[in-house]
């Protein structure tokens, strides 16, 4: 009965560890970090984003009305 559990068990295992290191992370890429009003708290909050960790760069494109802050992901 112990070796029936094994040939099922370390397979199973072993596929759920090759899966797991497979999948990668959920997504990367551009996303909105928001509107701001002014190009420099764009600038500030994009800054901040990078320094924490949470963006990889960013860039503050002009539109009506504000900034919109994109930053990227991975």
């Amino acid at each position: 009965m112990r070796r029936w559990g094994v040939r099922i068990l370390v397979p199973a295992l072993a596929t759920a560890g090759a899966l797991t290191v497979l999948s990668g992370p959920a997504f990367a890429g551009w996303v909105s970090g928001g509107v701001y009003s002014t190009q420099s708290k764009c600038i500030s909050v994009g800054q901040s984003r990078v320094s924490s960790g949470l963006y990889q760069t960013y860039v503050c494109e002009s539109q009506s009305p504000g900034w919109l802050l994109r930053g990227f992901v991975n």
